[in-house]
C-alpha cells in the first residue's frame, strides 16, 4: 500500500487514531467542527471534500444537510476505518489519500481542512495541487485553532496557526485570501484561485 505521509508529518496508526477518535468528542474539537460546519453550510455548496477527515466528525455533521455530495480522505487507513464506522449509513465517500493525492476524479465546490493543515509538511505544494480540484468559483477553507492565548503555549502551539501563517501559505501557493474569519478561538482562511 502506498504511504500517503511525508517525512516529518505526524502519523496516525491504530492507537493514535483511537485516541483521536475519542478526543474529537471533547469540547474544543466540537466547537471547531461546529464553526466549520456552519460556515460550510452557509456557503450552499453542492460538493465538499474534507482533506485529513480523521474519524469523520465534520462530514457526519454536514451530512444532515440534504443536497451536498460529501467526500473525505485521510492518509491513515485507521482513520478511514474509524470514519467509516462513524458515518455508517450516510452517503459519504471515503478513501485513503492526502493533500497531495486525491483519489476522486472530479471537482468540488469546497475543499476543506479542519484541524489538519498544521500537519501538512508541504503546504505550498498541497494547496497548488488541491486548487486543481476546485470548481469554478470554488474555495479552499482551512479551519484551525488560532495560535494565541492558551493555544500559543506549550504543546498546543504546534496544533494551532496564526493569520500570518495562513496568509503566507496562500501567498506562496499563488492563491488569493478571500477572507480570514475568527470565531470562538477558531481561525478560518477562505482561499480561492487568483
Amino acid at each position: 500500500m502506498r504511504d500517503h505521509y511525508l517525512e516529518g508529518e505526524e502519523r496516525f496508526g491504530p492507537f493514535m487514531s483511537f485516541i483521536y477518535s475519542i478526543a474529537s468528542a471533547l469540547p474544543l474539537p466540537r466547537i471547531i467542527y461546529t464553526v466549520a460546519k456552519d460556515d460550510i453550510i452557509s456557503a450552499h455548496p453542492d460538493s465538499v471534500i474534507d482533506i485529513g477527515c480523521g474519524p469523520g466528525d465534520l462530514l457526519k455533521m454536514i451530512s444532515d444537510r440534504k443536497g451536498i455530495e460529501l467526500f473525505g480522505v485521510d492518509p491513515s487507513e485507521w482513520m478511514i476505518k474509524a470514519a467509516m464506522k462513524r458515518v455508517s449509513g450516510r452517503d459519504i465517500k471515503l478513501a485513503i489519500g492526502s493533500s497531495r493525492s486525491i483519489p476522486f476524479r472530479r471537482k468540488f465546490t469546497i475543499i476543506t481542512s479542519t484541524l489538519s493543515f498544521h500537519h501538512w509538511e508541504k503546504r505550498t505544494e498541497s494547496l497548488r495541487y488541491l486548487s486543481r480540484f476546485l470548481q469554478k468559483d470554488g474555495t479552499i477553507r482551512i479551519y484551525e485553532m488560532e495560535k494565541r492565548g492558551f493555544a500559543a503555549l506549550g504543546p498546543l502551539s504546534k496544533h494551532a496557526m496564526t493569520e500570518a501563517e495562513l496568509r503566507e501559505s496562500a501567498k506562496k501557493a499563488g492563491m488569493r485570501v478571500k477572507r480570514i474569519k475568527r470565531q470562538a478561538g477558531v481561525i478560518c482562511a477562505i482561499l480561492s484561485v487568483r
